[in-house]
């Protein structure tokens, strides 16, 4: 479900960077038309100033919506990318037989082991965060607690 509409966000964004591109083009030629018509004598000074204003305000704006929605795509790219090394990493050992450290480092960025703390009951409990090669840190929690909910629903 979160990859469907992350997808749909990544087209969207897509759709919208290639309008800023075609309206950015446009302003150019409007810029320099305005441009020529002023210095032609063909509008006054005081239009020229007005009407450039607005058009130099409208540019400025694109611009930044143009960086915003480039970086938007190029997380998306990355983020696809680095589930498709990962998945292709898990073809390479979908019948693994025995673990050992090649595999763990293959699979493995990096595990950060939390301090121990000491539960109500006087039991003794310990975190440990591992990070997964292109995808990062999953929480379980979260995960069993997606998988109950949908349990629940079927």
């Amino acid at each position: 479900m979160k990859d469907v509409s992350q997808k749909k966000a990544a087209d969207k964004a897509r759709r919208d960077l290639r309008a800023v591109e075609k309206r950015m083009a446009e302003l150019d030629k409007i810029i320099f038309k305005l441009y020529e018509d002023s210095a032609l004598g063909r509008i006054s000074e005081e239009r020229y100033i007005a009407m450039s204003n607005g058009y130099e305000f409208e540019q400025s704006a694109l611009k930044d919506k143009h960086t915003a929605l480039s970086e938007q795509l190029d997380k998306a790219t990355e983020a696809y990318e680095n589930i498709d090394s990962f998945m292709s990493l898990i073809d390479r050992h979908t019948e693994i037989k025995e673990l050992n450290a090649k595999i763990l480092n293959e699979f493995i960025d990096k595990i950060i082991v939390h301090e121990k703390t000491e539960n109500p009951d006087g039991s003794k409990s310990q975190r440990v965060d591992i990070y997964y090669k292109f995808i990062g840190y999953i929480d379980i929690r979260d995960m069993l607690g997606l998988q109950m909910e949908q349990l629940c629903d079927e």
